[in-house]
């Protein structure tokens, strides 16, 4: 393989790293407009409860999270299994998550909603642009447990917000 394969192969790698980490930010800070950025115009994600286009998806999670009473969620990636096309413009990438979702049970119990699954996805470069083409998320597990207390004063130093109110923003608009 030549240095010019191997470098855009290497980069390949890293940029669809990226959006999938600008999707868990996206989901996660409810920021609709973010989460779009991981996905082509004509892309399609079937979440099972949910089939239509990426853009689509990204409107309707970022209102369905609040009023299934999620104050907030997370979504961490960890396996993340890439196989590139010959030509470099093209993926199937399956990616391992663990998402947790404080929220309250039919009972109105406080309660720690955790599931686990994968992103099965067709990543396509285009314009120089990796995104999604195609998403398929599984839930292989799932779980919901009765939530504990937050540790006393913990929401004193460690504040929860979602798009221009999460502190994070201002981190990355001070990068130029």
């Amino acid at each position: 393989m030549d240095a010019n394969t191997q470098l855009a192969r290497l980069t390949a790698y890293m940029e669809i790293r990226q959006t999938l980490a600008r999707y868990c930010r996206g989901v996660d800070r409810r920021d609709a407009a973010l989460l779009k950025t991981a996905y082509h115009p004509d892309a399609t994600d079937d979440h099972g409860n949910f089939k239509g286009s990426g853009h689509d998806f990204a409107d309707w999670i970022v209102n369905l999270l609040p009023e299934l009473g999620f104050g907030y969620t997370t979504h961490q990636i960890t396996n993340v299994l890439v196989k590139l096309a010959d030509d470099v413009q093209s993926a199937a990438v399956e990616t391992y998550y663990a998402s947790f979702h404080p929220g309250k049970n039919d009972a109105g119990e406080q309660t720690m909603f955790i599931a686990g699954g994968r992103y099965l996805d067709r990543f396509e470069c285009r314009e120089g642009n990796w995104k999604i083409a195609q998403r398929l998320c599984t839930v292989d597990w799932a779980r919901s447990e009765a939530a504990v207390p937050d540790w006393p004063g913990i929401t004193d130093f460690t504040p929860i917000g979602f798009m221009n109110t999460d502190p994070s923003y201002a981190i990355f608009h001070s990068i130029a």
